[in-house]
C-alpha cells in the first residue's frame, strides 16, 4: 500500500515531480425528484435536511443558509506527476 509518507519521501528524493490532486464524483447521492438541502445554523454545523421538512416547518429554518445538496460524493485522488523542464 502506497501512504502519504511514501509519495512525500519519493519527492523529496526526485525534486522533479510533485503531487497534484483531483476531485472525483463516487456515487450519486441524492436519486432523482428527491431534493435534499445543506442547511447551516447558527453554530456552523451542517445537516442534511429533506425539502419535505423544510416545506411542513419553514419557522424552524428562518435565516439560516440553505444549499441545495450536490448530487454527488466526490473522492481526492492523489497522483505523482513529472515536472516539465
Amino acid at each position: 500500500m502506497i501512504t502519504n509518507e511514501i509519495l512525500l519521501d519519493f519527492i523529496e528524493k526526485h525534486p522533479k515531480y510533485k503531487l497534484v490532486g483531483e476531485l472525483m464524483p463516487t456515487a450519486k447521492t441524492v436519486t432523482k425528484g428527491e431534493n435534499i438541502y445543506l442547511v447551516v445554523s447558527k453554530d456552523n454545523t451542517v445537516e442534511e435536511i429533506p425539502e419535505k421538512e423544510i416545506m411542513n416547518n419553514p419557522q424552524k429554518y428562518l435565516k439560516k443558509q440553505i444549499w441545495l445538496k450536490p448530487p454527488f460524493h466526490y473522492e481526492l485522488v492523489v497522483s505523482l506527476k513529472r515536472i516539465k523542464d
